[in-house]
């Protein structure tokens, strides 16, 4: 995969999950947002008010790293190679088809959901800005070199990710949590 290949395929699937928050979550009721499984599972907004804590770590250190202007690239045909922990990170977060969540894991504790004080147009207004947000990133950094800027992980300094990587891995986590929010509103009990 190309440099230019990399960024188009998170484009594209930035573009899809905007869609769905678009057209399948902000018409849901806020009991139907709110709606859970079960105590231990998460609702849907839920599932987004954590893509959103995470995109917020994501999002400021891409931007910082790109504000800096170093390490820029113009080849966009130039082959990209992903970092060995980046690949596993950014595979074990990427959903299966049909939905599946095939790597089942708990989450950090400070990435989880605030229960106590959702409020979901706010939640979802930010999800749409923050994809929005990576859209302007990706674009940007099609003048950068993907495998030369590094971004903190969650972890801190323990992982760094390239560039690259920083957005499979963050765009596929999101992809994972939006899947997990549809199959909570295929729940049979869910309310319609």
């Amino acid at each position: 995969m190309t440099f230019g290949e990399l960024l188009e395929e998170s484009k594209n699937l930035v573009e899809q999950l905007s869609d769905t928050v678009k057209e399948e979550f902000r018409p849901l009721s806020i009991d139907q947002l709110n709606w859970k499984p079960s105590a231990k599972k998460w609702s849907v907004i839920e599932c987004l008010d954590h893509i959103n804590t995470a995109g917020r770590h994501y999002i400021k250190h891409i931007s910082k790293n790109l504000d800096l202007g170093q390490n820029t690239n113009s080849d966009l045909n130039r082959e990209y190679h992903a970092g060995f922990w980046g690949k596993k990170a950014a595979e074990s977060m990427k959903p299966a088809e049909g939905g599946v969540i095939k790597n089942k894991m708990s989450t950090f504790p400070s990435m989880m959901p605030d229960y106590s004080n959702l409020n979901t147009e706010m939640v979802i207004d930010e999800t749409d800005y923050q994809f929005e947000t990576f859209l302007n990133l990706i674009k940007r950094s099609e003048n950068y070199d993907l495998e030369k800027v590094k971004i903190k992980s969650l972890l801190g300094g323990l992982l760094m990710f390239k560039l690259g990587d920083a957005y499979s891995f963050s765009l596929n986590h999101a992809h994972r949590h939006i899947v997990q929010a549809k199959n909570v509103m295929k729940h049979q009990y869910f309310p319609r």
